[in-house]
């Protein structure tokens, strides 16, 4: 008797129309996309792959099909590591000596918290700006995205003003349902450069849960993506995102290993894997230890995660974020990512 087929719901809702045609022209015949009044019909059981586009993924009708199908992680397992003032934490609590090597110090606060304002104020967070390393810092709302109320400090007052004179002002932060909850960490000052530039890499992390058994694994996708700020790298000028942020620029990617490779060489390019290799693995034992799973009804789920990675001059390899909304538009060989394992390392 052949295996019975499985519904698997893919996540596409950030794929360009260009990434959609080679998936559903891969898929072929197997490739359906779930409209509204299919999603409780039985014929379901007997498709290979289910395209679901954003707005009916989160339909709650979808949690009662009685098939195995794949969908995102519930909530209180992804932000474990989402989170952004949950991760630091999170990674300290399952290897503190790999959390010191591959992130930043930082310090989370709530300006809705009485304990964290005076923190704030304090001789402590003063005294920060004070080292003779390195004084620069960067702020992040918990909630934002996209770096939007991100700014980069060198000195106390410059970082009072952003956090809370400007959240009084409620001008930069009032797109954000939650901006009370900020990060700040230690500032990358010497980054590595391409071309004079600031950037970071962005790999794919996959972790799947089978509900029923609860097996759980973390699967790296071996091609990157390399995003670069619009400026040539200065130290200081902060307040000039086109030097400060790295982002995708069309027409300007690089990707990684393999145009990370024809600049840095061979040696430094499997250095730098080796660590990113390491740094999903601890990010999987983070979901493990915070029983990231599925959702009630659903046999299977999966989520992907955007690893966002930067590297200094001295080739320190380190993980900024680890954002659970992603877009997979532009990174190389998108067939690849759905055609099979071997595209992928086990971490």
């Amino acid at each position: 008797m052949s295996n019975p087929k499985k519904t698997y719901l893919i996540r596409t809702e950030y794929c360009s129309d260009n990434d959609l045609k080679v998936i559903k022209g891969f898929f072929g015949n197997n490739w359906r996309e779930i409209k509204d009044k299919q999603l409780n019909d039985n014929k379901l059981k007997y498709i290979d792959w289910v395209y679901v586009d954003g707005k009916a993924q989160w339909d709650k009708r979808l949690w009662k099909l009685n098939i195995g199908i794949f969908s995102g992680l519930a909530d209180t397992g992804k932000y474990a590591v989402a989170d952004k003032s949950e991760l630091y934490k999170n990674y300290v609590k399952i290897n503190a000596e790999n959390a010191q090597k591959y992130m930043m110090k930082q310090i989370n606060v709530n300006l809705l918290d009485k304990k964290d304002v005076k923190l704030l104020k304090s001789a402590k967070i003063k005294g920060i700006f004070k080292n003779n390393d390195n004084n620069t810092w960067i702020l992040k709302p918990v909630a934002g995205y996209k770096g939007s109320g991100i700014a980069v400090v060198d000195n106390y007052d410059d970082m009072i003003n952003h956090l809370l004179v400007k959240k009084r002002k409620k001008t930069h932060l009032k797109r954000y349902k939650d901006s009370d909850k900020w990060v700040i960490a230690k500032y990358i000052d010497n980054p590595l450069l391409i071309m004079g530039k600031k950037f970071h890499i962005r790999m794919i992390l996959m972790y799947y849960v089978n509900n029923k058994t609860g097996e759980s694994n973390g699967y790296l996708f071996n091609d990157g993506i390399i995003f670069s700020a619009k400026k040539k790298y200065v130290t200081g000028r902060y307040f000039d995102k086109n030097i400060h942020d790295s982002h995708r620029i069309k027409g300007e990617e690089i990707t990684f290993p393999y145009g990370f490779k024809d600049v840095f060489g061979k040696r430094k390019t499997d250095k730098v894997i080796k660590d990113i290799a390491q740094i999903s693995h601890d990010v999987t034992q983070i979901l493990k230890a915070n029983n990231a799973g599925c959702y009630e009804r659903n046999e299977n789920c999966y989520q992907l995660f955007g690893l966002d990675i930067m590297i200094d001059d001295q080739f320190n390899t380190k993980l900024i974020e680890c954002n659970s909304k992603i877009g997979l538009s532009g990174y190389p060989n998108i067939v690849g990512y759905f055609k099979n394992i071997i595209d992928i390392t086990t971490v």
